[in-house]
């Protein structure tokens, strides 16, 4: 069956409907909707162009997505045909959008029948839904993208005090991160505790603070809302309201720990502002690290309760401490490597033209592979052909990754000819070696907005690489080798829509909890030591996507492939899908990301027959707001 395309959006992402073959008559199919029966150059008073004899327009896009940002862009190509499937050069095509932003690159066609333009989303932060059409005579075609990545956070304790004041902060940001400001956030409890004010605007920096207050000890549900309809974004915060007065002394939360060295937690336990009875008992518990003791528990003294923890193993530790029918309070510390032991340096690309950029990686690690955080590197160029780096330093984050960019110059440099050293003030260092060279052809990526259901496990999406040579002309004949990579992996799940507050009806509500970095950083497919964040033995998230090996260009330079995934991966998953062409030692390369997305129909909600929806009702990698656990 085909259907429709859905690209989600709560926190994250748009609930956004893209129609595909067979669907509804409004519909709208990948090759364009209506078009005429053939133009005959004459005027319709309607101030479209007409000086045309297109019968047909047909619309790709090289991305089926764009961010609420306006920073990035889709570029849209017209594909304009007589009525006999000939491509028609030097016909006049107009774009045009009412909520998109359009910078026309050609506005006639090109000897491949192609005119081209770029749209962003400038204008609106609200994730939505945008139709761009294309006409050309009496032809006509639109198509739809998604405008996503507005996202609304909620963070504060898990757990507060009764009758007690506790400050909690709401934040908007569009898809780049940056700050949303004078939006009104509303806040609600599920419990109708205390809160004030209930509805807040977010500032520049896209925050807002509220001041909850419990009436009542028990469960209690935080929601925060911004924006309503297909734009609507929410995010929920659990809080367990205690009459106990329980709390972290130390560590801070998010407090770094070098490896092998002891830390000391404690905690404070009080009741109606008494400290608890000595020798009352804490359990403690840690994703990563021993205890000292071994078995986590401490008894009060004094109504403060200690435990000392280490780990020879870097990363992120959420640690819970947690009392017999009492509260459960949880904080994190970061366990991090100091001692350089090796440097690995990468680049994204080994081989660019003149004027572009590359990404220079260097991955930093201790003696027992543990990646090295805040560690200064330094990086060298050795380079003649006045490319340059963006930085001569950089720090090493949690992933042990130092990163710099690479310029290249206006002229092409020997293969090899550039190396870049990456070193560490104890003498460790690596070497990369770059070549600057013509590009002979170029690639570009695009797809439609449908995809099909070739059973009842997969889905099947079409996409078209355009390979031309350096004047536009198509470069038929040519392999393309395609490659599909899993970038990173959502946790969290679908609910039942709330009609009450505003949601959209008639589909699953997605609720991502926390989006997580693809655990293997070298992409060799491989479990590698200090890869697997969350210890549960297996890379995530799980290779789900395929393409074809190579496919190879039709005479008007275009190849056509499918990308297959399983239905279960679906809006899980992000994945990058890249596509090389060589032509006489000289490499072009183009590449796509963004999250598999699911047929509308899988996605479809009824009250009176709920049907579990395609992805499942929660992620494969667990609903928790955290990367470094598989729950």
């Amino acid at each position: 069956m085909s259907g429709k395309i859905l690209v989600r959006a709560t926190v994250t992402t748009l609930a956004l409907l893209l129609a595909a073959c067979g669907g509804d008559d409004s519909s709208s199919p990948l090759a364009g909707s209506g078009n005429g029966s053939g133009g005959n150059g004459s005027g319709d008073g309607s101030g479209q162009p007409t000086d045309s004899n297109a019968a047909s327009i047909q619309l790709i896009t090289d991305s089926p997505q764009i961010g609420t940002a306006g920073t990035d862009t889709a570029r849209i190509t017209a594909i304009v045909k007589s009525s006999g499937g000939v491509v028609l050069s030097d016909v006049p095509v107009q774009f045009s959008s009412p909520t998109a932003t359009i910078n026309v690159i050609n506005n006639t066609t090109d000897d491949t029948g192609r005119a081209a333009a770029d749209v962003s989303a400038q204008g609106s932060p609200e994730n939505r839904q945008i139709t761009i059409s294309a006409s050309s005579g009496t032809a006509s075609s639109s198509i739809n993208l998604g405008v996503s990545g507005t996202g609304l956070s909620l963070s504060g304790p898990a757990s507060v005090p009764l009758n007690q004041n506790t400050t909690f902060t709401a934040k908007l940001t569009d898809s780049s991160g940056n700050p949303i400001a004078g939006e009104t956030i509303r806040i609600e409890s599920s419990q109708n505790n205390s809160i004030s004010p209930a509805s807040v605007q977010s500032s520049a920096s896209g925050s807002a603070n509220f001041v909850y207050n419990a009436s009542s000890a028990g469960d209690d549900t935080l929601t925060v809302r911004a924006f309503s309809g297909a734009g609507l974004v929410t995010a929920v915060s659990d809080i367990s309201v205690s009459g106990e007065d329980f709390e972290f002394v130390t560590p801070t939360q998010g407090q770094e720990v070098l490896l092998n060295t002891p830390q000391t937690i404690e905690v404070s336990w009080s009741i109606n502002g008494s400290p608890v009875a000595d020798g009352s008992e804490v359990q403690f518990s840690a994703t990563r690290g021993q205890f000292t003791p071994a078995n986590g528990i401490a008894l009060t003294s004094g109504g403060i309760a200690s435990i000392q923890i280490q780990s020879d193993d870097a990363g992120l530790s959420p640690i819970a401490a947690s009392t017999t029918n009492g509260p459960t309070i949880q904080t994190s510390v970061e366990f991090v490597a100091s001692e350089v032991n090796s440097i690995n340096l990468q680049a994204t690309k080994t081989q660019i033209s003149p004027n572009q950029s590359t990404e220079i990686t260097a991955s930093v690690r201790d003696p027992n592979d543990n990646f090295v955080k805040n560690s200064t590197i330094n990086f060298s160029l050795q380079d003649n052909t006045g490319g340059q780096l963006s930085s001569s330093v950089a720090t090493t984050n949690s992933q042990g990754q130092a990163q710099v960019t690479y310029f290249s110059g206006t002229s092409t440099s020997a293969k090899d000819g550039i190396t870049v050293t990456a070193s560490h003030a104890n003498g460790t260092s690596d070497t990369l070696a770059l070549t600057v060279g013509g590009q002979a052809l170029r690639i570009t990526l695009g797809t439609g907005n449908e995809i099909s259901e070739p059973n009842t496990t997969t889905y099947s999406q079409p996409w078209t690489a355009i390979v031309n040579d350096a004047n536009g002309n198509a470069a038929a004949n040519q392999l393309v080798e395609l490659s599909v990579t899993p970038i990173s992996y959502v946790k969290g799940k679908y609910r039942p829509p709330v009609e009450s507050d505003g949601e959209p009806t008639g589909r699953w509500i997605f609720e991502p909890a926390v989006s997580c970095p693809s655990e293997d950083i070298n992409n060799n497919g491989s479990l590698d030591t200090g890869e697997d964040t969350n210890a549960n033995g297996t890379l995530e998230p799980d290779s789900s996507a395929t393409t074809p090996t190579t496919a190879t260009t039709s005479a008007s330079g275009t190849a056509d492939f499918n990308l297959t995934y399983l239905q279960s991966e679906c809006s899980w998953v992000t994945v990058e899908l890249t596509a090389v062409t060589r032509v006489g030692g000289t490499e072009s390369d183009a590449t796509q990301r963004f999250s598999l997305p699911c047929l509308a129909d899988d996605l479809a909600y009824n009250e009176n027959n709920p049907v579990t929806p395609a992805p499942g009702t929660s992620s494969p990698y667990g609903e928790a707001a955290d990367c470094s656990i598989s729950d």
